[in-house]
This record gives C-alpha cells, sequence and structure tokens, in this order.
C-alpha cells in the first residue's frame, strides 16, 4: 500500500505516513509494526 501510495501520489519518499487500524479488537499492533 505505501508503494502504490508513492506512485500515486508522483513522489519519492514521504514525511509521514499515517496509519489506520479499524479492528483493535484482534490486537495485533505489535505484528503491524513488525510488518512496517
Amino acid at each position: 500500500a505505501f508503494g502504490n501510495s508513492l506512485r500515486e501520489l508522483g513522489l519519492d519518499y514521504v514525511d509521514l505516513y499515517l496509519i489506520h487500524w479499524p479492528v483493535p479488537s484482534q490486537n495485533l499492533y505489535v505484528q503491524a509494526w513488525h510488518e512496517l
């Protein structure tokens, strides 16, 4: 998703990338950060 965002924006980098967490009940916060 990050790569797609860069391409769609026509940028090489971004200063801030916000992450939306729609299902906190799954409690996968640590796994999500490891993937990033």
